[in-house]
């Protein structure tokens, strides 16, 4: 047994093994086991290293080189990434909830992460239906991506892990309990077929002899079930409970993908003029920044809306979708290009929203923005 020297009260929570050492982790502080070439009573020692609060209630987990842990902040959850500098050995820690501070909610019930596509994912109480994750990118030392977006499904979550890079997880719906796999692996399609159907809760059936009805493998919360062939053509019917009856009759070998259709969002974060300062560009509030048009640039993309909502101002709504001769209602057709939409607001007060609620992919490369800079003063030095 060691005990811990320090001036605070402190009540260990959590160890995780990390770089060779043992770090020890109490609700207010970071601490660090060592025992020299061998550990043994007379080597060990416990030395304090950082003093970030964390969620004791919560265990951290370890990714890659770093740690990451989670606090309370005013009633909402924020993340910290533990790490090490190799060169000076001074542990620090470096919040990844800094943009996004009343985000997730305190009351954490599931997080797990996985090194394979670098991703964490964390579970409410509060909010059973939604998996908040956390996206990031390093390029050597430095993080180019460190994003945060969530995933609402039908049902109770009740836990999640991650196995490589699937995130399975345990959910009650209809009072039936039902494992769901979510990937985050990308570029993956159906077989035979270069996309994936895009629906919540789904099924693959291949009709072994004609038909106009299909069991669904699960109880449905209402009747929003979709049903599609391989090629991407939407079966009209509806579903009473786990029965979905076809308005006219399946044939056989047909194959098909069923599921709930959701509605995909992305908010583009508020644009800002950068000005020069010295040898750097900072953002300026000396100049109103007036948005006329945008531009999304997309590859493999059979449509999608983006809404543009400006302060006080209805939403205008600009919808794109695949042009090539032969396209139909409800059947996939892919192109690249880009889609050019009007805006002409200022950039302070307006709201851009792209979104989708096709069972086709989205893939946005790229956007850019035409605006007007009307300068109210100049920076000097």
């Amino acid at each position: 047994d060691i005990n811990i020297s320090t001036s605070r009260v402190t009540n260990l929570k959590a160890a995780k093994g990390f770089q060779e050492n043992l770090i020890l982790f109490s609700e207010n502080g970071q601490f660090v086991l060592k025992g020299g070439d061998v550990l043994t009573p007379k080597t060990i020692s416990i030395s304090p290293v950082t003093n970030f609060s964390v969620d004791s209630d919560v265990d951290p987990i370890a990714l890659g080189a770093y740690i990451y842990f989670p606090f309370t902040r005013s009633g909402f959850t924020g993340f910290r990434e533990f790490s090490i500098n190799a060169s000076t050995d001074v542990y620090d820690s470096t919040e990844i909830t800094e943009h996004v501070p009343r985000y997730i909610p305190k009351d954490i019930i599931a997080f797990t992460g996985t090194t394979s596509e670098d991703t964490l994912a964390v579970v409410t109480d509060s909010e059973r239906d939604t998996i908040y994750v956390y996206h990031y990118f390093y390029s050597g030392p430095k993080k180019l991506l460190s994003s945060w977006f969530k995933v609402k499904i039908q049902g109770e979550i009740r836990g999640c892990n991650f196995i490589k890079s699937d995130l399975h997880i345990v959910s009650v719906l209809n009072n039936e309990t039902h494992i769901s796999t979510l990937s985050f692996s990308s570029g993956e399609t159906d077989e035979n077929v270069d996309f994936n159907t895009h629906l919540d809760m789904r099924f693959y059936h291949k009709f072994t002899s004609a038909s106009n009805t299909l069991t669904i493998p699960y109880t449905p919360s209402d009747d929003t079930i979709d049903i599609y062939t391989t090629n991407g053509e939407k079966l009209q019917g509806s579903n009473t409970g786990n029965v979905f009856t076809f308005n006219t009759q399946v044939p056989q070998n047909t194959e098909v993908w069923g599921g709930i259709p959701y509605t995909m969002k992305y908010t583009f974060s508020e644009l800002v003029f950068k000005d020069s300062a010295g040898n750097n560009k900072t953002p300026s509030n000396s100049s109103r920044l007036m948005l006329k048009n945008g531009t999304i640039f997309y590859s493999d993309t059979s449509s999608f809306k983006v809404n543009v909502t400006p302060k006080g101002r209805n939403t205008s709504v600009n919808e794109y979708s695949s042009n090539q001769v032969g396209n139909t209602l409800n059947t996939y057709y892919a192109e690249d290009g880009a889609f050019r939409f009007p805006i002409f607001a200022n950039a302070e007060d307006t709201t851009i929203t792209l979104e989708d609620s096709s069972v086709f992919p989205v893939k946005v490369t790229s956007a850019e923005f035409e605006a007007l800079v009307k300068p109210r003063s100049k920076r000097i030095g």
